[in-house]
């Protein structure tokens, strides 16, 4: 709902009125939410330090990973802004149950509410997304604030009867979403696991994994090393926040790991990210704590040359520009997804199309929707994985006296067998005509 609202509005605003334009519109509420999304992670990583903070938004804001995100017209641009702030939000409530004051009433009532919304949207309204991962996040952080919270209070034994109010609500805030998350979760696979490191590999690997600002660097542990800097620094200065987020981050990837139940794409562990830039943003800060404590001036100024030569070239600024500027197709590195180069498409379609005209498609058949107004009825959905399709497309055929099919290579060749992408064939009785293959989309005609 918010995707499709945030959209609609943004295509009035702009006045879209061809395909092209509503691509661009759409694209801007993603990048409005995915750049927002600094806002929330900037005060999460300033529990551990203003420093932190600013190095976190900064590396999270030209990411080359949240910049391919951000232009496209998907869920994954739009939700860490509210998970984060839920997060934040769940933070400020366990915190201040375990330390009540009644100046914060109203606070403690708006940071519930919006925890509780973010629930109830993600679990009853929006049930078909990602969302729900959100809600892995929000336990891990209910668990560690319980935690932290009680050994804090060495007089938590004492004054048990007093807590004990607070710890039934605590306990509620936890077991309510983790039995709500099992019975309506999609994405929870717990038989047959297969374990599937590339989830990890999407993180920690410097080559193969174009959504860093690493990309292509010849160390191949530097994401280890990074993330170990930031660990001993944290643990060396008692900084338990770092922590939290660091468990965050492993459970969500032991999550992926082995129990996510969808196919491989780095769409859906985005939301690990914010947490990850964190993470990464303490090891750098961390670099900077060793310079201040070196006391020679010369070894301080060696020190931070060769810190600074490193710095330049693990963050690679062609791979920011690169997911800033390129405006590549077929498989993009910074998203590792599929964009298909349509236009051609339909201008050619603009020459051929007639009022009586139906159609066979599949990716094209909702472009063909906006730039053309083509009905939904006239178009028939080419599903490349029903075992039916050659049958529903002969009896569609049958049916109508003339049309176009539109589909595309990889659902046409590469995933399933599919038609000839040149020459005349015979479909049922009629005669189809190949009229075009370009941009890996065949277009064929009968009449």
């Amino acid at each position: 709902m918010i995707v499709t609202l945030s959209t609609a509005l943004f295509h009035s605003i702009g006045n879209a009125d061809s395909f092209q334009d509503y691509v661009f519109w759409g694209r801007v509420p993603s990048v409005i939410f995915g750049t927002l999304t600094i806002v929330p992670l900037y005060f999460l990583a300033k529990k551990l330090s203003k420093e932190i903070a600013l190095i976190a938004t900064f590396l999270f804001a030209v990411s080359p990973w949240a910049i391919g995100v951000s232009r496209t017209v998907r869920e994954y641009a739009y939700y860490p802004f509210f998970i984060l702030i839920a997060c934040y939000a769940l933070i400020y409530l366990i915190d201040s149950l375990f330390s009540y004051k009644k100046g914060n009433l109203k606070k403690i009532i708006l940071s519930a509410t919006y925890v509780l919304g973010l629930l109830i949207y993600a679990l009853f309204i929006d049930t078909l997304s990602t969302l729900k991962i959100g809600l892995l996040i929000l336990l891990v952080i209910s668990f560690y604030q319980v935690f932290l919270n009680v050994i804090k209070n060495k007089n938590f034994v004492i004054k048990l009867k007093k807590q004990l109010p607070r710890i039934i609500i605590l306990s509620a805030l936890i077991l309510i979403p983790i039995l709500l998350f099992a019975s309506n979760s999609g994405h929870v696979k717990t038989d047959d696991i297969e374990v599937r490191t590339i989830w990890l590999n999407y993180f920690m690997k410097t080559t193969g994994s174009p959504m860093h600002w690493w990309y292509n660097n010849p160390m191949e542990l530097l994401p280890y090393l990074l993330l170990s800097l930031g660990f001993f620094y944290s643990l060396f200065k008692k900084n338990w926040n770092y922590f939290l987020y660091f468990s965050i981050f492993t459970i969500l990837i032991f999550f992926y790991v082995f129990l996510f139940d969808r196919y491989v794409r780095p769409r859906y562990i985005f939301y690990a990210l914010p947490f990850f830039t964190i993470l990464l943003s303490t090891s750098l800060y961390s670099l900077f704590y060793i310079i201040e404590k070196i006391k020679t001036q010369i070894l301080k100024v060696f020190v931070i040359i060769i810190i600074s030569t490193f710095l330049i070239s693990t963050f690679n600024y062609r791979n920011i520009l690169y997911s800033s500027i390129s405006d590549a197709h077929g498989y993009v590195l910074t998203t590792d997804e599929y964009h298909d180069d349509i236009k051609s498409t339909i201008d050619f379609l603009d020459k051929e199309i007639t009022e009586d005209d139906v159609f066979i498609a599949t990716i094209i058949r909702y472009p063909l929707m906006i730039s053309h107004g083509i009905e939904k009825e006239k178009i028939l959905h080419y599903m490349y994985t029903s075992e039916e399709r050659f049958d529903d497309v002969e009896k569609f055929i049958k049916e109508n006296p003339q049309g176009f099919m539109i589909l595309d290579s990889r659902r046409n060749e590469d995933w399933a067998t599919g038609y000839p992408h040149e020459g005349n064939f015979l479909i049922g009785e009629q005669v189809v005509k190949t009229l075009r293959n370009k941009d890996y989309i065949q277009i064929y005609r009968w009449d």
